[in-house]
């Protein structure tokens, strides 16, 4: 199978409406990704890495298959 690459954005919702609304992309939130059956935080991710550019992520290169995005609890422990 053909490389693939997986990747989207994470942002915080201020105005709950759903939606992203410029502005709202949050940097250096550690993401994961898992191959499908893995269980996160037991299993190595496969990859990893953290937001940037207003909240964007993009892993690239990974081998064909079924994947699922992970972000740890860490990320929401207060400062």
């Amino acid at each position: 199978q053909d490389p693939t690459s997986v990747g989207n954005l994470v942002y915080h919702d201020a105005n709950a409406n759903g939606h992203f609304d410029s502005g709202e992309g949050v940097d250096d939130v550690l993401v994961q990704v898992y191959r499908s059956g893995n269980v996160a935080g037991v299993s190595p991710p496969v990859a990893q890495g953290t937001t940037m550019s207003g909240g964007h992520y993009k892993f690239e290169g990974l081998a064909g298959g079924d994947y699922f995005i992970h972000l740890p609890s860490s990320n929401f422990e207060p400062n």
